[in-house]
């Protein structure tokens, strides 16, 4: 049996690390998050995304702005010296980013593990038979965290969920789709919130 705090646990760690309204993680961490438009700036500037992702993280924890993580770099030619210049202990950035992305693995084992019983919550939340839903994921090659992404955005759009998926099979970002049917990150959080109270009502009962 699926149990609440598992789950729980698993949908929110799930939306912080995969749904940002136009952001990029960079290696998968949302400690790392910014703004897609700042990403392209800079990697239209020529810098490389490798070193967008390395600077990214000194500027996190610098709190200092990245293209100057960027320049220093680009004098040093050192990730170890630019750490040690805007005072950021560098192994235990490393130490931090693998316990996160450790996490992330797993998190989709979990999704693995549990997809039965995730995928009847998704078929009621989106007033599908679970054949339906599983119509839906196998024709469109869907992972389960894909799913419960685009039922909320469909709950929240007053949409169908296969005409969000169909969006998304179209080459489109979810947080693309979000805002093209006008779903704010917080209103996405929030209903994200009021399913974890439905799912331990639904289970208590």
């Amino acid at each position: 049996m699926l149990k609440l705090k598992t789950l729980v646990m698993v949908l929110c760690l799930s939306v912080a690390m995969t749904t940002t309204a136009g952001g990029v993680l960079a290696h998968g961490s949302n400690h790392f998050k910014m703004d897609k438009g700042e990403f392209q700036t800079l990697i239209d500037k020529g810098y490389a995304k490798k070193d967008i992702y390395h600077a990214k993280g000194i500027a996190y924890f610098a709190k200092k702005d990245i293209e100057d993580v960027l320049n220093h770099y680009q004098k040093s030619g050192s990730w170890e010296k630019t750490a040690s210049h805007f005072g950021v202990d560098l192994k235990k950035m490393k130490a931090k980013h693998k316990k996160m992305k450790a996490k992330h693995e797993k998190i989709k084992k979990f999704y693995k593990e549990n997809e039965e019983e995730i995928l009847i919550f998704i078929a009621g939340y989106s007033s599908l038979s679970i054949e339906e839903l599983k119509k839906i994921q196998q024709d469109n090659s869907l992972k389960t965290q894909q799913l419960m992404r685009a039922a909320i955005i469909a709950k929240l759009s007053n949409s169908a969920l296969v005409d969000i998926v169909n969006e998304q099979k179209m080459g489109k970002k979810f947080y693309e789709i979000a805002k093209n049917r006008n779903v704010k990150k917080n209103e996405f959080i929030k209903e994200m919130k009021r399913i974890h109270h439905e799912m331990e009502e639904n289970i208590r009962s």
